[in-house]
């Protein structure tokens, strides 16, 4: 009999801490998933740009511009949180396709070529915001948890330009409100030196043949020498003759 009430006391024990654990960890998931909607459905999100560039070792801001920001995908939940790219303007360029499979790392990796091959749509579509870039300064608000990508569209003073990149919210240390410099860089464009193509030295010609021909003049030379020689050979023959006779 205590054998058997000592049996029920450990299966009853044991069902009320198999409850306990499943209750604990329905409620660890719960607050994991609520944690996770709360971080990926801000509506209030934030880009702040330094705009800098090098000048002999000193950052100096950039002046004037604008940059254009264009949503690449949105955040979706189903088994998970991903990037939905059909919600962007970018779905039908080539590799676009192979980010919602990209880990961070590999989405970094290829950060400025995924960039470089969206430029071309970029220029054809309207951007989500358009801002100008003022005391050094560059700032996109009142955005969603996504994936975007930003262009300057306008140069700032000195011809300079922002190359194109990318940039997710919330960031890998998972803010939302990110501030930073543009990853890339800053890109002076270089001096176009207009090609110049060496002048073409014109084929030699002979000129036209004009006047007297001198070719002439030593060959009449030689025969008029000859001629006086046979002259002065024949008087001498004709005296050598004559005094033989």
């Amino acid at each position: 009999m205590k054998k058997r009430n000592a049996y029920h006391w450990l299966r009853t024990t044991a069902v009320l801490l198999l409850a306990l654990i499943l209750t604990l960890s329905g409620a660890g998931t719960a607050r994991a998933e609520e944690s996770l909607a709360e971080k990926y459905t801000h509506t209030d999100c934030s880009i702040t740009l330094t705009m800098q560039y090098d000048e002999s070792g000193k950052k100096k801001d950039m002046v004037g511009g604008e940059l254009s920001l264009y949503t690449v995908a949105t955040v979706k939940s189903e088994h998970g949180y991903y990037w939905d790219i059909t919600e962007g303007k970018f779905a039908d360029v080539k590799g676009v396709s192979d980010i919602p499979s990209m880990t961070t790392t590999q989405l970094n990796k290829n950060n400025s070529s995924l960039a470089k091959a969206m430029e071309g749509k970029a220029a054809k579509v309207k951007a989500d915001q358009i801002v100008k870039i003022e005391n050094g300064k560059a700032a996109f608000t009142d955005l969603k948890c996504g994936l975007y990508l930003i262009v300057q569209n306008k140069p700032s003073e000195g011809k300079l330009v922002v190359s194109s990149f990318l940039i997710s919210i919330p960031d890998e240390d998972g803010q939302i409100y990110i501030t930073g410099n543009p990853k890339p860089g800053i890109e002076k464009p270089k001096e176009n030196v207009p090609e110049t193509t060496p002048p073409k030295t014109p084929p030699k010609s002979k000129l036209p043949q004009t006047g007297q021909l001198w070719w002439p003049v030593p060959v009449l030379g030689c025969a008029g020498i000859l001629l006086i020689a046979a002259g002065i050979y024949g008087k001498r023959r004709q005296k050598r003759s004559a005094n033989g006779q």
